[in-house]
This record gives C-alpha cells, sequence and structure tokens, in this order.
C-alpha cells in the first residue's frame, strides 16, 4: 500500500519511495551491546535529567552507527516540544553537511502540560529519527521519505532493541517519583544550508496515515500499538 503523496512526486522519488517501502527491516548486529544505554534513558527520563539522557542517546546511536559501519551523528535533547496550530514536534533530522555531522533532535517535555514524555513514546521518536539517518547512511537513499516500508523498519528496530517493554515500563514508572520541574526550552541554531526531516502529530492525527505535500516535513510519530503492522 503506498500514501497517498506518492502520485504527487516526480518520477525520481517515486524510484527512492518505491526502494524505501521495499525494505521491512534493518538487522542489528548486536542489540545487547546498547542494552544498558536504553535502560540509562528508561531510568533517566522521567526524573528529567537532560544530560543524562542525552549522553545515553548520543552512546546509543554511535554504537548503532558502529554496528553497522556507517557515519555517526549528533543527538540532542532539548525540553519542551515546539507546538504551533498543527500540532506539537517530536523530532527532527537533519542531514550532515559542509557544517557538520547528520543530528537528530528529540523532545522531552510535551508542549501544552509540561508533561515528561512517555518512555515508549519518547524512545519510539528517536528511533524515527535514527530511522532517517539509516535511510541515508545505510540504505544508500538519495531522499527519506514516510513509506509503508519505513514505518516496518522503525517497528522493527524497536523489537529488536527493547524485547521487554514491560521492564523498562516499570523502571520508568519507579523513576518518575524523583523528576524534577520543567526548565525553560533552548531554542536552536538554524542553517538555510542543513536541510531537516521533521516529525510531529497533533492528537487528531495520531491514528491517520502520513500524507503531506512534502513527506519530510509529515505529521506522524506512530507508537507501537498504533502501527496499522
Amino acid at each position: 500500500m503506498r500514501f497517498a503523496y506518492y502520485d504527487s512526486l516526480s518520477k525520481a522519488n517515486q524510484r527512492i519511495y518505491r526502494a524505501s517501502d521495499a525494505v521491512e527491516k534493518v538487522p542489528i548486529p548486536e542489540p545487547g551491546a546498547v542494552e544498558e544505554a536504553i535502560a540509562t534513558v528508561a531510568e533517566a527520563l522521567p526524573k528529567a535529567r537532560r544530560g543524562r539522557v542525552t549522553e545515553a542517546l548520543q552512546q546509543l546511536a554511535d554504537t548503532l552507527n558502529d554496528q553497522l559501519g556507517i557515519d555517526r551523528c549528533d543527538v540532542r535533547v532539548l525540553s519542551k516540544r515546539p507546538s504551533k496550530d498543527w500540532g506539537e514536534l517530536h523530532g527532527q533530522y537533519e542531514t550532515k553537511d559542509d557544517t557538520g555531522p547528520a543530528r537528530i533532535t528529540v523532545w522531552m517535555r510535551t508542549a501544552q502540560r509540561k508533561q515528561i514524555v512517555a518512555f515508549k513514546s519518547f524512545f519510539r521518536t528517536f528511533l524515527h529519527e535514527w530511522a532517517h539517518h539509516l535511510d541515508y547512511e545505510h540504505l544508500e537513499l538519495a531522499d527519506s521519505f514516510h513509506t509503508r516500508g519505513f514505518y516496518q523498519r522503525e517497528s522493527n528496530l524497536f523489537r529488536q532493541l527493547v524485547p521487554d517493554p514491560a521492564r523498562l515500563a516499570g523502571s520508568a514508572a519507579r523513576s518518575a517519583t524523583d523528576a524534577e520541574p520543567a526548565p525553560r526550552r533552548a531554542r536552536r541554531r538554524s542553517s538555510s544550508a542543513r536541510s531537516a526531516s521533521t516529525d510531529s502529530r497533533s492528537e487528531s492525527e495520531a491514528k491517520s496515515p502520513p500524507r503531506a505535500k512534502n513527506p519530510r516535513e509529515n505529521v506522524d510519530n506512530w507508537t507501537q500499538t498504533q502501527l496499522p503492522f
């Protein structure tokens, strides 16, 4: 099944879309090597320990990128999600350029209530953005589109890296009792030279299939239970 925006793509981009759609999984050679880093995220996130979460996610990304033999990417964790009338921005991927390596940005607090994002949603957002990195660096696609194959890869990555979600969810819940007050949100530097893939969604859009004139500005970060496969 192809998403509706496929018909609006150029022939070249349709070929990229089909290539993405054909790949359902990216096997991780040693998923156990990042178990400790993931556990650290699950423990530190409810306590709003942004520096610790950033450090663990960077270690996680470096290990996974090294296992697959691809370029590393920077990871940045910010506080409150940006939001406008289209919803909340959950994560962002910026491709590498002359100014530096690719970069993943994720936000750890909701826009309206400033609550800490649940571990599963937060980690799925990170994997979603890292899946964009895989599209460019591992699959060597010229662009990264939201395809059915893309979402299958994201879901499969989660299952490989978090085989027991209930255990981590319990750890996160126990850590939540020590949560800190919401900090002020820092603004990011901007550069027109960097192309960005942004992913966000409002509550009303959460169960809709991805569709947008520009799929790299599409509104979506589906949780595992919301995915249609």
